[in-house]
């Protein structure tokens, strides 16, 4: 009776499953249904980024608001990730606390649209966190043509993200370098243990989250009482990044004492706000001129 429980493996500790049998992505999906995504009105028209992928380095400039000054060439990936952070700390925050927990397994698959991730994936995430957590942006805002007073709600007057914390097996947050050098440090065992929960955020709803964004405090102000623009994320993964861009800024798009181009004598119709999330009513948010 023995020999026959020994072949049948009785006793012995069972191994994990497959991550094809795991539904990880299934479960950041349920976690994640109905989340929107929330910028300040001044990011969604006023971040500067750029679909060249060969260009790099600060990108100055003037729009028709007032001078941008951006210490470096951004990417839709960065608006997601702000769009995403700003959603998840308006929406599962009930402490108030001054950043958003989530794990980037939850960012990637907001972002992406995708439930199966790869380590690619995880990278780009913790790449575009890190370059946000280094970046140097301001806008100033110029009084309107037309002499009314300026829209200090399209100011932008720090960076966005003020730092990012991650979480050690221990229960420790830290920042970028500590967390790098204490990785350095674990058993291979613990080091892949702590980046499958990052990637997978499998016990993310029981308080498991591994990444903590501290938003800018007029960032979550706008967010809170001010001028907020929605992203729909089921819109945002299936547009190329251009799209993405122009999705963004046309949800923050209404008629203002800036905004010439939305004058009746534009060659250009823009629908309504409603109107703009990604064609959703069959309506686009610019038309071809008449």
């Amino acid at each position: 009776a023995l020999e026959i429980l020994e072949r049948v493996g009785y006793g012995r500790p069972r191994g994990r499953r497959p991550r094809t049998e795991r539904a990880y992505g299934q479960r950041r999906g349920e976690r994640l249904d109905g989340l929107v995504g929330k910028l300040p009105r001044a990011l969604a028209k006023r971040l500067p980024t750029s679909a060249d992928t060969h260009r790099s380095g600060s990108n100055d400039g003037q729009d028709i608001y007032g001078g941008v000054s951006c210490s470096q060439t951004l990417r839709s990936g960065h608006l997601g990730i702000l769009a995403a952070a700003g959603g998840l700390w308006h929406s599962r925050n009930p402490a108030a606390s001054p950043y958003a927990e989530t794990t980037a397994g939850e960012l990637a698959q907001l972002i992406t649209g995708r439930r199966r991730l790869g380590g690619k994936d995880i990278a780009e995430i913790h790449r575009l966190l890190a370059q946000l957590e280094e970046l140097q942006l301001s806008a100033t805002v110029n009084r309107p043509k037309d002499g009314s007073k300026p829209n200090l709600a399209l100011r932008i007057p720090s960076p966005p993200v003020e730092r990012v914390e991650r979480r050690l097996p221990d229960g420790r947050w830290v920042g970028a370098r500590a967390y790098q050098e204490a990785l350095a440090k674990l058993s291979d065992e613990d080091a892949l243990t702590t980046a499958q929960a990052d990637a997978d955020g499998a016990d993310a709803a029981g308080g498991a989250f591994t990444i903590r964004i501290y938003l800018a405090d007029w960032v979550r102000e706008q967010i809170a009482h001010g001028e907020v623009v929605r992203v729909d994320f089921r819109v945002w993964a299936h547009l190329r990044p251009l799209g993405q861009r122009l999705y963004a800024w046309l949800q923050g798009t209404h008629r203002d004492s800036y905004d010439e181009r939305s004058s009746s004598t534009s060659p250009y119709r823009f629908a309504t706000p409603s109107a703009c999330a990604g064609g959703s009513t069959g309506q686009r948010g610019v038309s071809a001129p008449r």
